[in-house]
Parts: structure tokens; C-alpha cells; sequence
């Protein structure tokens, strides 16, 4: 094998390809008829070794009996981690030549990408697991993350190796995604997204098709999506009327009660201890939720759903009462939780709070009936707010959301009547103020305009006889639109 560096970055060698010829029936070459090692040749049997001087035959390039012989070049080069590119191989050596170049080009700009055979499952595994191993998502995210990456997975082009994917098979994943609600678009839209974006940062395609976002938009569901539900005024009423004729005793009540009142999610509520409550500030901390371990036992976390959910609430009269209520008839829980299931010793069930929920509203016709479920208490508490005046802002720190496009996507149909109310309100006041274009009358508007007269007349350019020309002519103006104070139209 001969071989040449190119300028210390790349290299073009020269070699020869044996490939095994199918006919036996042809005569021996010359080198082979003459060899007297017989005993060592497997030329007559299979190709998997070459004797020495098969290897090293030259007059191979003329005639073989056994293989068919071809010259092929091949171009490497260095990458900047010092390791060699995979061989790219070329009938003539000007061809090979011009790859290396090509090679030694794109790993100068940063846009080479080797030969791998890694696929997308393999890198969206890759970032699941390193997620949770860094204690990025907890064991409860995690489970969900497995849940987006096995939804993944049943798809052929991510097992595949990531440089063969095409566009064709991105775009038939995108359009099958339609059949899923927009809650599930949005997480494995994420995930492949991820997936795509080390694929990139690791060298192993050059760019990420999901950046064209013409081409490769998110879908959008099929199904209509199901708007927050909100109690109207009157369904929170009779709510409250109808928990207020439940026992105290009753282990979801006060639960309940404080999801209406401070909006908190019910993992949030069910995770409050007894120090998270601080009737001297009049604070409470919400620092965790409960979740689900890897084998899907429900625990403490050591956070709420996203980090930006760590929050103090501000507690008022009401919630002030529910508390107090909470402490008078609190035992001891291992956790000194708030609320905890004394009759099974363990956390109180989330899902049992919700089917309660729903068995409540049904027994006292409250909203939906059995449709409902306990989430409706802190949408509730978030509509109220909106309808009160509160600006997203404040109400994205209040209910622990991430960002403050969750706020407004959330309760968009909340912050629209809200709006409206308010827009409504100014154009009142303006209308109070005379200061609207429809409501003047014609004479308000001369007066605007001859007031608009009087003060350009008062410069100091204009001497006094000029002044008071000009202020009769004004004077005449007014009277005839009865203007003047001592006028009587």
C-alpha cells in the first residue's frame, strides 16, 4: 500500500482489491503454477487468507485465475480531536484526491460528519437516561420520558442509523402524530427534537430538519382540544355551600378547600407539611409534590412538578380558617405531613381524592357531575384571579407555571373576557372625559380649534395691535357659536 500526506492533515493511499472469482475452470496463473508451497495455498479453496505471495503479487493487475483484480485509492484525514476519518474510497487517484480535500475543508468549517452507524433511538435512550442519572428529572419525569421514548420507538426510521433517516420518513412521523392529542404532539416533538439536536451536536448528521420550521413544523391534533374548565360563579357557590355541610373529619375536604383557595396543584397540596405554613408572614412554601417512583409507588419528591414551581403563596382570611382547622384535627404523620392516611399509614392517593371529587360534585349536581375532577379547583382559583384583575405575570408565579406562555395558553379564554372587561372600562372613561371622537359635538370642536388660535396668538413675534385684531376676529368667531361666557345662546 503506497500513500502520501496531504499537507499533514490528509492522506491518499493506493491498493489493490482481490475479489474472488465464482469461475474455477480457468487455468492457474503463472505465480501460482510456479509456487512450490503448496501445502499453505487456500487460492482452490476459499478467500479468506492470502498466501504471502498472493498478497504481494504485482503481475495480479494482468491476469488472475482466481480473483478479480482491481486498483482502488482511498482518502483520510484528520479530524481535530486527532482521530482519522473513515476511508473514502475512489477508482481514480484524482477523485480520492478531491474527497480529501473535500474532507479536509468541511472538518476546517466545522461541518464534517464521519460515517456512523448510531441510530436515533440509541441517541434519544442516551438522553432519557442521562437526564435521570443527573438528577434532571425525577423518577416520576423519568417514567414519562420512557412513555415518549417507547412511543418513539415503534417507529422504524428511529432504529435506523440517524445519517439514513430521510426527509420522507420525518414528514410520515409528523403527519401520524396528528392522531394524537396536542398534550403528547408537544412532549415527543420535544423528545425528537432533543434527539436531533445531539445528533448534530455530536457530529453525526450536519443539521437538524426540525430547524426548518416551514417544512417541519409541529403538527397540530386531529381532536379538538378540551378547554380548561373553570366553576362558573354560581358552581362555585354551590360548591362551597355543599363542602361546607361535609364533616370535618373528611381527609379530602380541607385538601380540597386549599386547592380553591391558593391554586396549588393537588400533588402540591398533598406533599404540604406542617412547616411549609407560617401564620406569622402569612406564607406558605410550596417546595414539593408527591410523585411516582421507577416502580410506580407513590413518594415525597424533593420538588415541585418544575423547578420554577418553588413558591410562597400569600394566605388570606379563608385560607387562614382552613389551616387552623387542618391543625386542630392533624395527628402525627411520618412525614409531618398536612394531610396523611391514617387508616393505611401511607400518602394520601391522588387519584382517590380525584374519584371522590367526582363522586361529590355528582351527589350535589355541582358543575359536570362526574365529569369534573379536583383540577377544576385551581383553574377556578386562576379564572377568579384573572376576573379580579390580575396580571399574568403575577398569576405565572402564583400557580408555579414555567413560563408565562403556559399562563396565558392555559387560560387564554380567561384573559380574552378580561380584556374585554377592561377595554370596556376605558372606553367609559373616556367617555366621561369627553375625550372620545364620536361623542364631540361639532361647537366642542370649533372650540378646540379656536383655543388651539388664542394660544398661537400670544407670541411674542406679533406686536399689540396685530394681538388685538386678531383677538376681535376670535371674539366674532365665538359669538357666533354663543362661545363667549358672557353669551347667552
Amino acid at each position: 500500500m503506497k500513500g502520501r500526506r496531504a499537507n499533514g492533515e490528509g492522506s491518499v493511499y493506493e491498493f489493490i482489491q482481490k475479489v474472488k472469482r465464482n469461475n474455477k475452470n480457468l487455468e492457474i496463473c503463472e505465480t501460482c503454477r510456479n509456487c512450490t508451497n503448496r501445502a499453505l495455498c487456500n487460492n482452490r479453496e476459499d478467500c479468506k487468507k492470502l498466501c504471502d505471495k498472493c498478497k504481494n503479487c504485482t503481475a495480479c493487475l494482468k491476469y488472475c485465475d482466481r480473483y478479480y483484480i482491481y486498483e482502488r485509492h482511498v482518502s483520510q484525514a484528520t479530524k481535530k480531536d486527532g482521530t482519522r476519518t473513515s476511508p473514502v474510497y475512489a477508482k481514480k487517484k484524482k477523485d480520492a484526491a478531491k474527497n480529501n480535500l473535500d474532507t479536509i475543508s468541511k472538518i476546517s468549517d466545522n461541518t464534517f460528519v464521519d460515517k456512523s452507524l448510531t441510530t436515533l433511538y440509541e441517541i434519544a435512550k442516551y438522553i432519557v437516561e442521562d437526564r435521570h442519572n443527573k438528577n434532571k428529572t425525577n423518577d416520576n419525569s423519568y417514567i414519562a420520558n420512557l412513555a415518549k421514548l417507547n412511543r418513539l420507538q415503534q417507529h422504524s426510521f428511529m432504529h435506523k442509523p440517524a445519517q439514513k433517516v430521510t426527509d420522507e420518513e420525518i414528514h410520515d412521523y409528523l403527519n401520524y402524530m396528528t392522531n394524537y392529542s396536542d398534550s403528547v404532539i408537544g412532549k415527543d416533538f420535544g423528545l425528537l427534537n432533543a434527539t436531533l439536536v445531539r445528533a448534530v451536536r455530536k457530529k453525526i448528521i450536519p443539521l437538524n430538519p426540525l430547524d426548518d420550521k416551514d417544512e417541519f413544523s409541529k403538527p397540530t391534533s386531529k381532536f379538538k382540544t378540551e378547554k380548561v374548565r373553570a366553576f362558573t360563579l354560581s358552581e362555585q357557590r354551590k360548591f362551597l355551600q355543599s363542602i361546607k355541610a361535609v364533616n370535618k373529619n373528611n381527609k379530602y375536604r380541607p385538601a380540597w378547600l386549599l386547592m380553591l383557595n391558593i391554586g396549588a396543584r393537588p400533588g402540591e397540596i398533598y406533599a404540604l407539611s406542617l412547616d411549609d405554613i407560617n401564620f406569622e408572614t402569612k406564607k406558605i412554601h410550596i417546595r414539593n409534590s408527591l410523585t411516582k417512583d421507577k416502580e410506580g409507588n407513590t413518594i415525597l419528591g424533593d420538588r415541585t412538578k418544575t423547578y420554577s414551581g418553588d413558591r410562597f403563596v400569600d394566605m388570606d382570611r379563608d385560607t387562614e380558617v382552613i389551616l387552623n382547622e387542618i391543625f386542630e384535627n392533624s395527628s402525627t404523620s411520618k412525614y409531618n405531613l398536612l394531610f396523611w392516611d391514617t387508616d393505611k399509614d401511607k400518602f394520601i392517593s391522588i387519584s382517590a381524592s380525584n374519584s371522590a371529587f367526582k363522586r361529590f360534585c355528582d351527589k350535589n349536581d355541582i358543575g359536570k357531575g362526574e365529569d369534573e375532577t379536583q383540577y377544576v379547583l385551581r383553574h377556578s382559583f386562576a379564572t377568579r384571579k384573572i376576573e379580579a384583575g390580575m396580571p399574568p405575570e403575577v398569576l405565572k408565579n402564583i400557580l408555579g407555571h414555567k413560563d408565562i406562555s403556559v399562563t396565558l395558553n392555559t387560560y387564554f379564554d380567561a384573559f380574552a373576557e378580561y380584556k374585554n372587561k377592561y377595554n370596556k372600562k376605558a372606553e367609559d372613561y373616556n367617555r366621561q372625559q369627553k375625550i372620545t371622537y364620536t361623542d364631540l359635538s361639532r361647537i366642542e370642536l370649533v372650540s378646540a380649534e379656536l383655543s388651539k388660535l388664542e394660544a398661537s396668538i400670544n407670541t411674542p413675534y406679533l406686536d399689540d395691535l396685530d394681538k388685538k385684531i386678531l383677538f376681535e376676529a376670535l371674539n366674532k368667531i365665538k359669538n357666533k357659536y354663543c362661545l363667549l361666557k358672557e353669551k347667552t345662546c
